[in-house]
């Protein structure tokens, strides 16, 4: 299992009718998040730097620099969060 958390702005949308609704989030801030939870650890959170910004202090992370996500051309900083106080 691996998990990725992104901060930020995000779209929902309604779609469906008829007793079937689903409510879809869409918008890069999404995106992020899905191509960082491809790129955590196996068993660990891998977290944008707007999510690693809003952790308590004392949490433990381990920063990753540099990385290349689909979709983005410009590299992406984020961080193994290892533990919370």
């Amino acid at each position: 299992m691996r998990i990725g958390v992104n901060s930020g702005e995000a779209v929902l949308r309604e779609l469906g009718g008829e007793g079937h609704v689903a409510y879809p989030l869409l918008g890069d801030t999404i995106n992020t998040g899905a191509r960082l939870e491809s790129l955590a650890p196996p068993g660990g959170v891998l977290i944008g730097a707007e999510t690693f910004d809003q952790l308590p202090e004392g949490a433990v992370v381990e920063e990753r620099r540099g990385l290349r996500v689909k979709g983005k051309h410009d590299v992406v900083n984020a961080y193994v969060l290892l533990a919370l106080p």
